[in-house]
């Protein structure tokens, strides 16, 4: 509903403004009574400040009184000074007469009561907006309460489809249940004596299993008793081999050191050749 809120706060504002016009040019009246003593203080009234501050200035108000301009309603406000009361009605209509003059030479004393403004026309705007936002409204819930009844009547439809179906298919659907039902009791001796074979068979083999574990045990022991003896006499061939493999490890680590040696005793001979080969080089020999 934002649209439609936004429509009547633009048409209301309008309608404002032409009844604050409408009100402010009738009262015109208001400088006619000359009560300030002045003999055309305020000809134009309201309507000569229309556009604005206009050129006559504010209008002249009793202490503690104060004029100022409301521009967004396009009009005078009267502030009092001491309460702080704020009125659009000019101080003058509450009773004080002749203020600033005595009387004057024109009519009577104290202002003429503005007249107030005039709200046809806003009213008018408004109960046009209220229409187009009623009708749209309805038209808005019209189509939606449509688009439900378009979706019920198509779920009715297809679950009275689906229902004509199941009857239709009931008498076909029960033989056929009927039929499985039969077939499973007949099945049921041949289930029997499957499960009762399969039974047999496992006891069957693992009694097998246990005359060969009980007939293979003399062999199994023999086995086992066997590679224990190799294994024992195995021990003084193990430790012959594992001899053999760290004197091996030893007499190569002796002649790898003295091959270091060799190496060493030939670098250092090498080196004393050519320490001495550059000496004679360097004195010219």
């Amino acid at each position: 509903m934002g649209l439609f809120d936004n429509i009547i706060g633009e048409i209301t504002h309008q309608g404002q403004g032409r009844g604050q016009e409408q009100g402010y040019g009738q009262d015109q009246g208001y400088g006619r009574q000359q009560g300030y003593g002045q003999q055309q203080g305020y000809d134009q009234g309201y309507g000569g400040q229309q556009q604005g501050y206009g050129n006559q200035g504010p209008p002249q108000v009793p202490p503690p009184w104060l004029a100022e301009w409301d521009a967004p309603d396009n009009r005078w406000i009267y502030i009092n000074r001491q309460t702080g009361e704020r009125t659009f009605n000019h101080p003058g209509q509450y009773g004080q007469q002749g203020y600033g003059g005595g009387g004057g030479g024109g009519g009577g004393g104290g202002y003429e009561q503005p007249r107030h403004a005039s709200h046809s026309g806003r009213n008018a705007a408004l109960a046009g907006v209220a229409g187009l936002a009623g009708g749209a409204l309805l038209m808005h819930e019209g189509e939606k309460v449509e688009g439900d009844w378009d979706q019920d009547k198509y779920r009715a439809e297809r679950r009275f489809d689906d229902g004509i179906n199941n009857v239709e298919n009931a008498p076909e659907d029960a033989a056929r249940w009927v039929g499985r039902g039969v077939q499973d009791v007949e099945d049921v001796p041949r289930d029997v004596d499957r499960w009762k074979n399969r039974q047999e068979d496992r006891v069957e083999q693992k009694w097998d299993d246990g005359v060969r574990d009980v007939e293979d045990a003399p062999d199994d022991a023999a086995r086992w008793a066997g590679r224990k003896v190799q294994d024992v006499e195995d021990i003084p061939q193990d430790i012959d081999r594992r001899f053999d493999y760290d004197r091996d490890r030893v007499e190569n680590k002796f002649d790898n050191g003295i091959r270091d040696v060799d190496r060493f005793d030939n670098n250092m001979d090498n080196s004393f050749d050519q320490g001495r080969d550059q000496g004679r080089n360097d004195d010219n020999w």
